[in-house]
């Protein structure tokens, strides 16, 4: 099976090779001679020059902060909303987020009660 695989990828190689340089240059071939030629393709010609442009830099980078702050709640939660985007100025004192409080009224609500019976 290989012998005849190497033989027929061999006798296909070398009926690619049957045109002359000089004839493939030109679009003809031996058989092909007689038969009329395609219409030579215009090209247009054009010198190349100096030209100024506008310095124009592409780059791609990370953008860091000068000041940096890692914050944190006192207790865990969700968040029920952020009013600043990232990256924008904020003021001492500016609410940044804000918990939600669901779950705590759901704990205090059942503990009232117990605590209630200890007063």
């Amino acid at each position: 099976m290989k012998p005849l695989l190497l033989l027929f990828l061999s006798s296909l190689l070398l009926s690619a090779c049957n045109t002359a340089p000089e004839a493939a240059a030109t679009g003809e071939s031996k058989a092909g001679a007689d038969q009329s030629t395609t219409p030579t393709r215009q090209v247009q010609l054009a010198s190349a020059e100096e030209k100024p442009v506008d310095q124009l830099v592409v780059v791609t980078g990370t953008l860091a902060a000068d000041q940096e702050v890692v914050l944190g709640f006192k207790v865990s939660g969700r968040l029920a909303e952020i009013p600043v985007d990232l990256g924008s100025s904020v003021q001492k004192g500016q609410s940044i987020a804000r918990l939600d409080t669901t779950d705590f009224e759901l704990r205090f609500a059942r503990r009232k009660p117990r605590c209630s019976r200890h007063e």
